[in-house]
Parts: structure tokens; C-alpha cells; sequence
């Protein structure tokens, strides 16, 4: 989970970004809505394949926490004509996860809350509408 998501997207409305979920939305709301979309800011999950519905062109600024392997966005998404850049955030610590839940937890990386740097996020941000 993204920590700071709040604080990230009251920045990007600066830029007119609305926040939506692709599950509260029809399939033709979605493709209606990607056809429209000239950049994309998603956290890394499965709401990061909404990219599909971009026009060739657009920007998308992936929030990643740190991981070995499985992400493809990287390959996938330049693939399709599209703009791409990812953030990997910092995460919080496997000892902060086990005091909150009051038991052992086993967690890759993946598995943990994470932080996007508001200075780094802030900075391609801009650059992406210079």
C-alpha cells in the first residue's frame, strides 16, 4: 500500500489528475475514460493495467515499492507507444508491519507500505509537463 497517496495526488491535481478506480467503472467507462487520458500516475497492482486503454502517446509514472522481479510495466508499456517512468518508493520496516499486526509476518519487500520521495515524485512531475 502507497502511504502517502494523499499527499502525491493532492500535488498532481495541480495538473487536472482526477483520482479513479478502474473497478468502480464499466468496461466501456473505462475504455471511454482511457481514450482521454494523457497521463497516468498508478500505484504498481493490477489498476497499472489500465495503460491498455491509452492513447499512443500518453505518460505514465508508475509508484512502485522495491522489488526483485515480477514487475513487466517496464517492457509492456513502452511497448504500447507510451510514455513510461517508475518511482520506487522507500519501504516501512518488516519490524514496524510486525508491531502493528502484533504477530509474526513473513514479507518480501513487495509485501510492505511504501513511501514515494513528495521531493522526487514532485520534480518528474513537472518535468512531465514542461
Amino acid at each position: 500500500r502507497l502511504i502517502n497517496e494523499d499527499q502525491l495526488f493532492d500535488y498532481a491535481r495541480k495538473y487536472s489528475f482526477v483520482r479513479v478506480d478502474p473497478a468502480d467503472l464499466s468496461i466501456n467507462q473505462q475504455l471511454d475514460l482511457g481514450k482521454q487520458t494523457k497521463a497516468l500516475i498508478t500505484p504498481l497492482g493490477a489498476n497499472a493495467n489500465f495503460f491498455l486503454n491509452l492513447p499512443k502517446g500518453a505518460s505514465v509514472m508508475e509508484l512502485a515499492p522495491q522489488m526483485e522481479a515480477m514487475n513487466v510495466n517496464p517492457y509492456f508499456i513502452p511497448a504500447a507507444r507510451l510514455s513510461y517512468e517508475q518511482i520506487v518508493g522507500v519501504p516501512k520496516s518488516l519490524e514496524e508491519v510486525v508491531k502493528e499486526n502484533h504477530h509474526q509476518h513473513e514479507a518480501s519487500a513487495i509485501d510492505l507500505d511504501y513511501i514515494i520521495d513528495f521531493q522526487s515524485f514532485k520534480e518528474r512531475l513537472d518535468a512531465m509537463f514542461a
